[in-house]
């Protein structure tokens, strides 16, 4: 009886990626973008993303694509209080037809498209993700992530200022989400 009420609710109730060609980040530069990011904030429903201390560094590849490794910590690994690494190799494709977004792949070409919805290239970048997996949202992923080219303490004065300054680029150009 549920799964009946949530199909006929999803028919007539559409929880699917919305449509963001005009919200794109206009002249984006791949080559400002190179170089590592520090994760100041992400979704928390991101599969495989539950690390602390998460890096990404982008690098330009000799066949045009750009090499991403991203790296989380885990907890401590034993009495020797070191922590576990544990990182992804991938790359990203750069859209010929929207400025801004990239084809993000991992592990088999599984991956996602990442939409810049702003950046300044040398302090912050926000990025958007969302996938429809079958028709009229029945089954779909959104993730956001907020990185950063240094390390910001949480609570600190250079965190909440930069947490003013997202806020405002998610009220304009992501007001859908949570």
């Amino acid at each position: 009886m549920i799964l009946v009420a949530y199909l006929f609710m999803r028919a007539f109730v559409t929880l699917q990626c919305p449509s963001l060609n005009d919200t794109y980040f206009k002249g984006y530069e791949p080559d400002k973008y190179l170089g590592i990011w520090y994760e100041l904030r992400r979704s928390k429903n991101i599969p495989f993303e539950d690390g602390e201390c998460v890096t990404a560094q982008y690098s330009k590849r000799d066949d045009g694509k750009i090499k991403v490794d991203n790296n989380q910590w885990y907890g401590w690994a034993g009495a020797t209080n070191e922590k576990e690494s544990q990182g992804g190799l991938g790359s990203a494709e750069i859209s010929t037809f929207f400025p801004g977004q990239l084809f993000v792949s991992f592990f088999f070409g599984i991956g996602g498209r990442y939409r810049i919805m702003d950046t300044d290239y040398t302090s912050y970048v926000v990025i958007y993700s969302c996938e429809n997996y079958i028709a009229n949202g029945v089954l779909f992923s959104e993730y956001s992530w907020i990185l950063t080219r240094d390390v910001i303490e949480d609570g600190s004065p250079e965190f909440t200022a930069m947490m003013e300054k997202t806020d405002k680029i998610y009220a304009e150009k992501l007001p859908h989400f949570d």
